[in-house]
């Protein structure tokens, strides 16, 4: 004979379904964590067959939720305050299954992450540290083989700097032109005084010691007589050297000297005259005039002393 069919006796049959599924979830969550705290073992992973369970338990959970939501939904059973908190029951674990969804997919993600990991040859990585160690090896002793070496080149570039220091200093020691100063020449020596001007020499006085009448004297009230050579006159030093080597001639055992006055359009004329001089076995003295200095010849004057 049927029971009749009471609320108490429809919660009671709806209470079965829902511990198994609650059973389900919480299951699923405890295998979920365990494997979240396993560590891998030898590199490699687990987690392929673990994902399968997972699976299969969620493929579980969701059977029991689409019965119980079955349940619920076709019982015209009104809403009573133990059905309520049921429904409510019901909704906390449609949350958590929800929530293991996520996991898997995340576990999911992990799992490929670890797959490439793992597909990366630990061998061939250290292969390759070992071949950079190596190069930069030979590159250390590289370096070490050139020190001597460069040690060696400074060495010979510093003996050839000392050797081109060396060779400056006698260079610049064989130009160095050392002088007389006229003062330290005998001053017993009578002087013969000649102008060089225009391009020509003008002694004052001739073989015979006679005036020269190439220069224009001019006397002063100091006693003294200003020289002008004249420009048309004069002697040449190419054209007139019998002239001038038949004079020197007369003068030289008369214990004088040649005293050059040279301005500054014959300075080229002079240093041939010296040489005329120098030939002759004669001394000479040398003073500098300038373009539009007058000369003056006096008892009491002085005359460049010989060089």
């Amino acid at each position: 004979m049927s029971q009749p069919n009471t609320p108490s006796s429809s919660l009671d049959l709806l209470l079965g379904p829902m511990c198994n599924t609650f059973g389900v979830i919480v299951l699923v969550a405890c295998i979920t964590a365990l494997l979240a705290q396993a560590p891998p073992d030898n590199g490699q992973t687990k987690a392929s067959p673990t994902k399968e369970l997972l699976e299969r338990r969620l493929k579980m959970a969701q059977g029991e939720k689409e019965k119980l939501n079955a349940m619920l939904g076709d019982s015209p059973l009104p809403l009573t305050p133990e059905r309520g908190e049921k429904l409510t029951e019901l909704e906390r674990l449609r949350r958590i299954l929800e929530s293991l969804q996520n996991q898997t997919e995340e576990l999911d993600k992990t799992i490929a992450k670890s797959a490439v990991a793992i597909s990366i040859d630990p061998g061939l990585q250290i292969r390759q540290l070992k071949a950079d160690q190596r190069a930069i090896q030979q590159d250390i002793e590289s370096m070490n083989n050139m020190i001597p070496a460069m040690d060696e080149q400074i060495a010979q570039l510093e003996q050839r700097r000392q050797s081109l220091e060396k060779d400056r200093h006698n260079a610049s020691e064989s130009r160095t032109i050392k002088m007389r100063f006229p003062r330290e020449h005998s001053s017993d020596l009578i002087p013969f005084a000649v102008i060089v001007r225009h391009g020509k020499v003008y002694p004052l006085l001739l073989a015979n010691l006679s005036k020269n009448p190439d220069i224009t004297r001019t006397d002063s009230d100091d006693d003294s007589t200003r020289c002008e050579p004249i420009l048309a006159k004069g002697w040449s030093v190419t054209a007139d050297r019998e002239k001038i080597d038949s004079l020197f001639s007369a003068i030289k055992g008369e214990g004088v000297y040649v005293s050059i006055y040279a301005y500054p359009d014959s300075f080229d004329i002079c240093r041939l005259f010296r040489q005329a001089i120098i030939d002759q076995g004669l001394q000479f003295g040398l003073k500098a005039i300038t373009e539009n200095q007058p000369l003056f010849f006096s008892s009491k004057g002085s005359s460049p002393p010989p060089l």
